[in-house]
């Protein structure tokens, strides 16, 4: 049994990245950024919002999702990025959410850019993402789905008049430092670098932009006052001076992320070889962090990195010195979306940063059987009462943020298995090994099947203890199990109850039936017509 545990919490995976759409202000002193993670304890949503961290870490715009999506206009709940005015005086915020409907989707806007002040009110929005002049005048909403509303696709707004000027320039959902004080938008377009104004616009001749498609395009970035551009060629980084009307290469190494500061004097990028921050013009390393880094932005006077590491981590970064400081420490992050469970039942939460961990459901300690960084094993406590939204708290190591999910469903039977590629995890009748498609079952053969959520037992099991060799602790429910190769083929269930030995874990002994045609053949165990049910494929000796 030990060896079987240990075939199960080898399975999992991991996920990065919770920490994007970095913005900071000229001075370094405040910096915003997007998450679906929650203040602990706080009780809010865990859509995606934006946060401040100036001299404390505070929820600074969140969403409720609201009614179900569907062929609407509104409701853009899910918070992506902020980008602050040079002042702190403003943020422009790009949101999005889902619509469901199949083409009646082409008909609404999927994305939405608001200004708003330092307390987060409301002061302008439109639809499409929103890149926002340093100084906080202008706005480019771009991105929008024009194809059946006939809504111009980018247009630029002067939000001191309200005036609106139509960019004949479409973009993707990069740009986040395309416009300049006075109006300009730096745009990439059919090979091309050109600044636009509602006045004119200017190609840039001698600039190699990197080539694009409609999936993408290169990264550019234009100072405050419009002289100076920062994009990607072929090789890597460049700068063209307007004022020169030359190219300047900067890197030879492709990056993932690019910033620069409102001169465009200091530049840094994710170097994708390394995936490290790393300086432009000269070219200096400035992080060397073991998780790697997923996003970088920069101060306006550019003295101050901020990163997001791709392990869960948020650092400031001293330009000159590099001294790094860890705002936010690595959080827990879980990643699996779970269906309702059963009380007593081993579950499993998989993500980043997870152990070790404190679990409680319906405010019961939930018992921790076995963790990694990626994955923890837990027992929900037999006393939780069976309820629709079972509060849950996660906590692990010391980051004020807090990972969902915030509630689960309690059923008094849930059934599952654990494995993730619909096969049944079973062992063979000497236990000699796991059946598998080059040690399938064979007619006859009594086999073991682990499962877990067939609810209550008898006689009872303390919570977190191991259930006894004798006596046994047998399912309750009228439990039966089905192998299906065509239609149904009833099994013999010798036993049905939890695993001596283990917790939460489940052992169903049935005998495969003779005469199956095919293989891997569907297993399916419920309780009855209309009832919670599990299945999956196992391998057979035809």
């Amino acid at each position: 049994m030990i060896r079987l545990l240990l075939v199960l919490l080898a399975l999992g995976g991991a996920a990065k990245g919770q920490f994007a759409g970095l913005g900071s202000t000229a001075d370094g002193a405040t910096l915003y950024f997007s998450t679906p993670l929650r203040l602990r304890g706080s009780g809010s949503p865990f859509f995606h919002k934006i946060f401040r961290f100036d001299s404390r870490l505070v929820e600074f715009l969140s969403r409720e999702a609201g009614e179900p999506i569907g062929w609407t206009t509104a409701n853009f709940y899910e918070i992506m990025a902020a980008q602050a005015s040079s002042d702190g005086s403003v943020v422009a915020v790009s949101a999005l959410r889902g619509c469901y409907g199949g083409s009646g989707c082409l008909a609404v806007q999927t994305n939405q850019g608001t200004i708003v002040d330092r307390g987060g009110k409301p002061l302008f929005a439109d639809y499409g993402y929103v890149s926002m002049s340093p100084n906080g005048r202008w706005a480019l909403f771009y991105a929008r789905n024009a194809f059946a509303s006939m809504m111009t696709g980018t247009e630029l707004v002067d939000l001191t008049t309200g005036k609106v000027a139509t960019v004949p320039y479409g973009f993707l959902q990069r740009p986040r430092r395309q416009v300049a004080n006075d109006g300009t938008v730096a745009v990439a377009t059919g090979g091309q670098l050109r600044l636009w104004r509602s006045d004119g616009e200017q190609t840039l001749a001698g600039a190699s932009l990197a080539p694009s498609d409609y999936l993408s395009e290169p990264q550019v970035l234009l100072s405050a006052d419009g002289s100076r551009v920062v994009y990607q060629t072929a090789k890597g980084l460049a700068l063209y001076d307007r004022s020169l009307g030359t190219e300047t290469p900067l890197t030879t190494t492709t990056t993932l992320w690019a910033a620069i500061s409102d001169d465009a004097s200091a530049i840094a990028f994710v170097n994708s070889s390394d995936s490290q921050v790393w300086l432009a013009a000269p070219l200096r390393q400035l992080t060397q962090e073991a998780d790697g880094i997923a996003e970088v932005t920069l101060s306006g006077d550019g003295r101050v990195a901020f990163a997001a590491t791709s392990g869960g981590r948020l650092l400031r970064i001293d330009v000159a010195t590099g001294a790094v400081t860890e705002l936010i420490p690595r959080s827990p992050w879980i990643t699996n979306s779970m269906s309702p469970v059963a009380p007593g039942s081993m579950y499993q939460f998989t993500g980043h940063n997870l152990s070790p961990a404190q679990i409680r459901i319906g405010g019961m300690d939930a018992p921790i059987l076995a963790g990694t960084p990626e994955q923890v094993w837990f027992q929900v406590p037999w006393e939780v009462p069976v309820q629709d939204t079972a509060p849950v708290e996660f906590v692990s190591g010391t980051s004020l943020l807090e990972s969902p999910p915030g509630t689960l469903a309690v059923q008094s039977v849930a059934p599952a298995g654990f494995t993730t590629d619909y096969t049944v995890l079973a062992a063979h009748q000497d236990f000699s090994g796991l059946i598998s498609d080059t040690s399938p079952a064979f007619a006859g053969e009594v086999i073991a099947v682990y499962l877990t959520g067939l609810g209550p037992v008898s006689p009872p099991v303390a919570t977190g203890v191991p259930s006894p060799p004798a006596p046994l602790a047998l399912v309750t429910g009228p439990l039966r199990c089905q192998f299906w190769d065509g239609g149904p083929n009833d099994s013999r269930i010798y036993f049905a109850g939890l695993a001596p030995g283990m917790v939460g874990v489940y052992q169903v002994s049935l005998e495969v039936p003779a005469g199956l045609r095919t293989n891997p053949v569907g297993l399916v165990c419920d309780f009855g017509l209309g009832t919670p049910f599990v299945g999956g494929q196992l391998a057979v000796k035809l």
